[in-house]
C-alpha cells in the first residue's frame, strides 16, 4: 500500500525528505515559505481529527511521504494543487476553503 516501510520512524522520513529538499542557505529568500505556512496549517488540522501522517495518506490515497512532504512546505504547488481535493475530502474540510487559503499565503508572501 505504501512505498515506505511503517516501521521507519516519523524522525528519519523526516530527516530524509529535509536532507533532499534542504533550502538554499546562500539565498537571500526567507527559509520559511507560504507552503510552509500552509503545511503547519495542514498538519494542525490533521492532529485535529486525531489521524497521523499514515492516515491521512491513506484516506487521501497519497504516500505518507507526500503527505509530509505537504506539512514540511516541501511539495511542489503543482503537485499539491493536485493533491488538495483528496486531501480537503480526507480532513472533512470544503475544498474550496482549503484552496482559498493556499491562494490567501501564496497572495501574502508574494506581496512581502
Amino acid at each position: 500500500m505504501f512505498s515506505k516501510p511503517i516501521s521507519e520512524s516519523l524522525p528519519s522520513r523526516m530527516e530524509r525528505l529535509t536532507l533532499q529538499s534542504a533550502p538554499n542557505w546562500d539565498s537571500d529568500k526567507s527559509v520559511f515559505s507560504p507552503l510552509a505556512s500552509f503545511g503547519a496549517v495542514v498538519g494542525t488540522l490533521r492532529r485535529r481529527k486525531g489521524m497521523d501522517l499514515d492516515g491521512l495518506a491513506q484516506k487521501a490515497g497519497l504516500d505518507s511521504d507526500d503527505v509530509l512532504s505537504i506539512e514540511l512546505g516541501l511539495r511542489p504547488l503543482d503537485k499539491l494543487t493536485s493533491d488538495l481535493p483528496a486531501l480537503a475530502r480526507a480532513l472533512k474540510v470544503d475544498p474550496a476553503v482549503l484552496f482559498k487559503f493556499l491562494m490567501d499565503v501564496l497572495t501574502d508572501e508574494g506581496e512581502r
